[in-house]
């Protein structure tokens, strides 16, 4: 494949994706000093932008390199082999999120340093095995993105972890938001993803906001007691701040007056 036609194809590779895209290898006379002479000449002539050391973007024709927006989804996917796209990264793909917001993060097998690329953070979520042995795709799928494939958690299992960290998925306004884009998602499935992944706090978290727009988003009382079930037997913060506020029995949770005004006023309206 020509240079330009897989640069028409792939808005940001690896060195190793191209390298094999062009069949390359130094059985076959190429050494990886001439595929790094030549992915640097296109980079001189404003074909590429190198993000990081093995990571280009393609600047479109009649471009300029400030010009050009980095796709973090695609970023996040190539930092890593085993890259699934979590947290408010996954709330903005799947359209449940207000805004984008920074660091973007993303599971991995293998143990990563945080990266900037172009300005924006990335967290790597260092992930056991297990999460990743999916075969019917439950807890993250793969999608096709602007030309190339990537893995995201599924609707489902992003419900169930932001309300495990809520300081990483954009606060509760934000988190109260999902639910409501979400709508009527298989609950089932959902709790079953809070047993699999979420603390005690995380289940409760996300059993206090259900239980605010139960009728709207068709939230059952056996679904809030599967919730209760998975929640703590002593009374615990809702944030980790440990923030003072009225002990809502039903869930154990000490939650702060501003979050309870948010409740009041989205299971109001």
């Amino acid at each position: 494949m020509k240079s330009a036609d897989y640069f028409a194809l792939h808005p940001i590779f690896t060195a190793a994706e191209f390298s094999e895209a062009r069949e390359w290898s130094n059985t076959r006379g190429k050494s990886d000093r001439t595929l790094e002479a030549l992915l640097r000449h296109h980079v001189e002539a404003g074909h590429l932008v190198r993000l990081r050391r093995g990571l280009y973007a393609v600047i479109p024709e009649g471009k300029r390199q400030e010009d050009v927006a980095v796709d973090r989804v695609l970023v996040a996917s190539k930092l890593s082999p085993s890259s699934v796209i979590a947290l408010h990264a996954a709330l903005e793909f799947h359209g449940l999120a207000t805004s984008a917001i920074d660091p973007v993060h993303f599971r991995s097998r293998e143990r990563l340093r945080p990266a900037t690329v172009d300005g924006c953070r990335y967290m790597p979520i260092a992930t056991d095995a297990g999460f990743f042995d999916d075969p019917d795709e439950e807890r993250s799928a793969t999608y096709f993105h602007r030309g190339a494939s990537v893995r995201v958690t599924t609707k489902q299992r992003t419900i169930a972890e932001i309300f495990d960290a809520p300081e990483q998925s954009g606060g509760w306004e934000e988190l109260a938001q999902a639910l409501f884009r979400a709508g009527q998602l298989d609950w089932e499935v959902v709790i079953h993803h809070a047993d699999e992944s979420s603390t005690s706090v995380g289940s409760a978290r996300l059993g206090l906001f259900l239980e605010a727009w139960q009728e709207r988003l068709g939230v059952t009382q056996h679904h809030l007691a599967a919730l209760r079930a998975l929640s703590p037997r002593q009374p615990r913060y809702l944030e980790p701040e440990h923030r003072p506020g009225k002990l809502i029995a039903g869930w154990n949770l000490v939650v702060p007056e501003q979050v309870s005004r948010l409740l009041a006023r989205r299971s109001a309206g």
